[in-house]
């Protein structure tokens, strides 16, 4: 089967002193799900990151994972993802069933307000994620994403 590499961000924010993940419902999978899309050719995961939430949310983001090993003059080390999914993707319309080789990264955002999106989004606090009919796997990357924020904010 096919592969598709893609990119998926899950950016938390506190809002009115909870903080929350960002989902979209995606129109194409039917479900709930972090901001993102396929890699282009030109792109690393991260880049193609950046690009899907300023395009998606009008938000400009910064991906960081942990502080880089090292630098070097042949070499330039990216962020890595929390988490690597591969996912089946039902075909749709004219695109064939295939597989997504998902790269799931973390973000803040202080501005939580200057999203706009075309589809459906709403922000999850962890209570709103326990209540919801969202798919496990989504729910566990929102809470990390929401553990990871109260992390940081720690340090």
């Amino acid at each position: 089967m096919t592969k598709h590499f893609t990119s998926t961000v899950y950016i938390t924010a506190k809002i009115d002193g909870t903080i929350k993940v960002l989902l979209h419902f995606h129109k194409k999978l039917n479900f709930w799900i972090g901001i993102g899309g396929h890699i282009e050719e030109n792109e690393n995961p991260v880049e193609a990151a950046v690009r899907e939430v300023k395009e998606e949310t009008g938000l400009a983001v910064t991906i960081k994972s942990h502080t880089p090993l090292f630098k070097a003059s042949y070499a330039k080390e990216i962020p890595m993802p929390h988490m690597i999914l591969e996912a089946n993707v039902p075909a749709y319309k004219t695109t064939k069933a295939h597989r997504h080789m998902d790269f799931a990264y973390f973000t803040q955002t202080k501005t939580p307000e200057k999203v706009v999106m075309e589809e459906n989004f709403r922000w999850f606090s962890k209570a709103q994620l326990d209540k919801s009919d969202i798919l496990e796997e989504v729910k566990l990357l929102g809470k990390k994403a929401i553990n990871n924020h109260e992390y940081m904010h720690t340090r």
